[in-house]
């Protein structure tokens, strides 16, 4: 019994003239053979471009992404380091206020 990757082939050869024939035809079968695998092996390399130019598409995405991310972090945390500086400065400023008795002072020392 062949497997998937044989081929079994028993040619009876009676006389010259079907000899030629069943040649013949054992070569357009060939040939037929050969355009199939040509035809799977285009579509085969078609799809593997395909997923390479869809891979390369999603790490471009991906780039993109994992950019605008860090970009809105850092955004995030410098806001946060701003808001953070208001605070310790308004803090600041209450403290020496009360500490050096400073409500006493022009209001535009403080702003």
């Amino acid at each position: 019994m062949p497997t998937v990757n044989e081929i079994v082939l028993r040619v009876v050869v009676r006389d010259g003239e079907n000899a030629t024939r069943v040649i013949r035809e054992i070569g357009n079968a060939t040939n037929g053979m050969a355009d199939i695998t040509r035809q799977n092996a285009r579509s085969t390399r078609e799809g593997l471009d395909s997923i390479s130019q869809q891979l390369a598409s999603t790490r471009q995405e991906v780039i993109a992404a994992a950019t605008s991310f860090l970009g809105l972090s850092a955004i995030t945390h410098a806001g946060g380091y701003a808001i953070a500086a208001a605070t310790s400065f308004e803090s600041l400023q209450a403290r020496l206020k009360t500490m050096t008795g400073v409500l006493k002072c022009s209001p535009r020392l403080w702003g």
